[in-house]
């Protein structure tokens, strides 16, 4: 007679999971000089910002000011959260959109900073030729709530170089941008 054990648990530490194989990101190389995308404007950043934190915070912003939730929602740690959220929440509404490692731009400008939700560049030939259809951007236009934005082409001359904002590490700072940018 034999006894026979049931199969150990598999561990679900963090560590041990794995990405989804049918979630490919689109090659891209380490400089960028235009990135066609759609930028996420305060407006589109609070509204997410304060739904993201409902929903990691339930029931915090009945104890706090206004002033308080304020003063988190604009922290840049929160902004970069937000931004990410936005992000993949996007990506899960229209599976179709090309992902890109680098999909999340900051850049700073005289009047404050910009935050870009890039749909393609020019870092590699595949992340240049990434398929968009202009059904998928109008439907994320309307999906984020910057419908009076365009994608354009943004000329954002710099080094898709990490940096890392508490814990957060998919941001990348450039310094210039120029959106008058046609590719020929």
């Amino acid at each position: 007679m034999s006894t026979s054990s049931a199969p150990a648990a598999a561990s679900t530490t963090p560590t041990d999971r794995r990405r989804s194989p049918e979630f490919k990101y689109v090659p891209q190389g380490s400089s960028v000089g235009y990135a066609w995308a759609l930028e996420l404007d305060e407006d589109c950043l609070d509204r997410w910002g304060n739904t993201l934190y409902d929903r990691l915070r339930p029931g915090t912003r009945a104890t706090m000011s206004p002033d308080e939730v304020h003063d988190v929602i604009h922290q840049a740690d929160w902004k970069l959260l937000t931004a990410e959220h936005i992000v993949y929440q996007s990506y899960c509404k229209f599976p179709n959109l090309p992902r890109l490692e680098h999909s999340v731009l900051v850049i700073r400008r005289s009047t404050g900073w910009k935050w870009l939700f890039v749909l393609k560049d020019n870092s590699s030939r595949e992340a240049l030729n990434a398929p968009v259809t202009p059904e998928d951007v109008e439907g994320l236009k309307v999906f984020l709530g910057i419908k009076h934005q365009e994608a354009k082409w943004f000329n954002v001359l710099g080094y898709l170089n990490d940096i890392h904002v508490q814990n957060f590490p998919v941001v990348h700072q450039i310094y210039e941008i120029h959106p008058s940018f046609e590719p020929s």
